[in-house]
């Protein structure tokens, strides 16, 4: 009696360890939806002003000392032109500016000031600055020099640069959204340029995104 009853209580436990292992193969399953976006870029600029209060263009050397002359009759002015582009802020920013200069002379230097606004949705910096000539293309390299200053978002001002160190130096600079970065450049008029006469070109800034990091290797390669 009793080796029949292990036998049955045998049986029943290996009845229960095979119900029990069916059981365990039931699956459920979860699905996770996605709706993913990329971010916007749209940068855009402010004209803030122009002067050419520069020492230069009152104080001579006379070979003994500086003498001051009065001699500022040339004039800077610059306006925004065409429709708001973006906002932020509640300020608009525009995508062009237009400068112009009267009555330039001989180490003449006038200051062009004006702001590049981040608009969009993501980081951006500056990839290129580029100077073109609508005139003699020799016109601004031979007879201007062109300077710089940038103070970024952080409040630090940096200059003077070169047209060619500036955008080096605007390259460094990561600007978030609805973050400004003020940009200040010096015209400055050589010696030997051509009096009564007229040079048009162009200073053309390209931002685009700012990428974090970049991916060399996927996982597993």
């Amino acid at each position: 009696m009793y080796k029949k009853t292990l036998g049955l209580f045998v049986i029943a436990l290996m009845a229960i360890s095979v119900t029990g292992v069916v059981y365990a193969n039931l699956c459920l399953s979860f699905t996770m939806y996605h709706d993913i976006y990329t971010g916007t870029v749209k940068v855009g600029i402010l004209n803030t002003g122009t002067s050419d209060d520069c020492m230069q263009n009152d104080l001579v050397w006379d070979g003994y000392n500086f003498v001051r002359t009065h001699k500022n009759v040339a004039s800077t002015t610059s306006v925004n032109i065409g429709d708001v582009k973006c906002t932020c802020n509640d300020v608009g920013y525009y995508n062009e500016i237009f400068f112009n200069i009267t009555d330039a002379y001989p180490w003449y230097v006038a200051y062009e000031n004006f702001t590049i606004v981040n608009c969009g949705t993501i980081p951006v910096f500056v990839t290129d600055v580029e100077l073109t000539s609508g005139s003699d293309p020799n016109d601004i390299q031979s007879h201007v020099m062109i300077f710089g200053y940038i103070t970024g978002p952080d409040g630090q001002e940096t200059g003077p640069w070169t047209l060619a160190q500036l955008e080096r130096a605007l390259y460094d600079v990561q600007i978030d959204p609805c973050q400004t970065m003020q940009v200040s450049l010096w015209i400055v008029f050589l010696q030997d340029v051509p009096l009564n006469s007229k040079a048009t070109y162009e200073i053309t800034i390209t931002a685009c995104n700012w990428n974090e990091g970049t991916l060399f290797a996927l996982p597993g390669e």
